[in-house]
């Protein structure tokens, strides 16, 4: 087993006339360039890392016997590695929440959380789960004291590594997806995840060189279901004369509207 950060070199020597092609390649996986296959009678790797490892195949040919192959097999050791797809969650009391943290190490990990500091007792109020790489805190009817700062915690022999997710009932400004749009009308897109059922407030506002144009007038939605179904998109139109301050919002769209600030009311 190698350690991440060393540098490796596989080398594979045939004979035979005419002279052998020598190919690499990788079982299951393309090579770590990307390509199905490699020539060569040696590839060298300055840095190893995860994404390195496993079997690769050396094939030699000639065009008159039989190809001849050899294995090796390239195990690396690595100190864990967090990723975090959300660092800020936002739930509301009497809700599940739902934090993850997607952990891969060499050996495995033992991942633990702690909530402001302090390690989580797990109970039937909050459990852990793990789905193949990613771990997670469910907690079921979230309270008030729920709320606050989590550290996902992932320890091997190599060493440990740490991601703080915040659960928050406070919806944060955010920066939706804006394109380009016929003279100043541009369209805001944006997808809402993890809203809990309730009445919301929507505010846009828009930005160029000389500043922020004055907060649209609020529109208000009731979300009714626990998520919002994959792929649907609230959008907004937006005015913006170019060259000047931005102006507020065009009239909105029918479809529910979303903008930088969503705030439960």
């Amino acid at each position: 087993m190698l350690l991440k950060g060393t540098s490796l070199t596989l080398q594979c020597d045939a004979t035979g006339h005419p002279k052998p092609t020598i190919t690499w390649s990788r079982s299951n996986r393309n090579m770590p360039s990307g390509e199905k296959t490699v020539q060569g009678s040696s590839i060298t790797f300055d840095s190893i890392d995860r994404h390195h490892a496993g079997t690769y195949d050396c094939t030699a040919t000639n065009g008159i016997d039989k190809p001849a192959r050899g294995t090796i097999t390239i195990h690396v050791k690595y100190a864990p590695e967090i990723r975090v797809d959300k660092e800020t969650v936002n739930s509301g009391e009497g809700y599940e929440s739902a934090l993850l943290c997607t952990v891969h190490a060499e050996p495995s990990a033992t991942v633990t959380w702690a909530k402001d500091g302090k390690p989580v007792n797990l109970s039937s109020h909050m459990k852990s789960e793990v789905d193949q790489h990613t771990h997670i805190l469910k907690i079921s009817k979230t309270k008030k004291g729920d709320f606050g700062r989590y550290t996902c915690i992932a320890n091997n022999t190599v060493g440990t590594k740490t991601k703080v997710i915040e659960l928050t009932d406070e919806w944060v400004i955010q920066k939706p997806l804006v394109e380009n749009g016929e003279g100043n009308v541009f369209t805001v897109r944006h997808t809402l995840s993890d809203l809990t059922p309730g009445k919301y407030e929507v505010v846009l506002r828009s930005q160029n060189e000389f500043g922020w144009s004055q907060d649209s007038q609020p529109h208000e939605f009731t979300q009714s279901s626990t998520k919002v179904k994959e792929g649907f998109i609230n959008q907004i139109n937006l005015c913006w004369d170019r060259g000047l301050s931005p102006r507020p919002p065009a009239q909105k769209s029918d479809t529910i509207p979303l903008d930088h600030q969503v705030t439960s009311i």
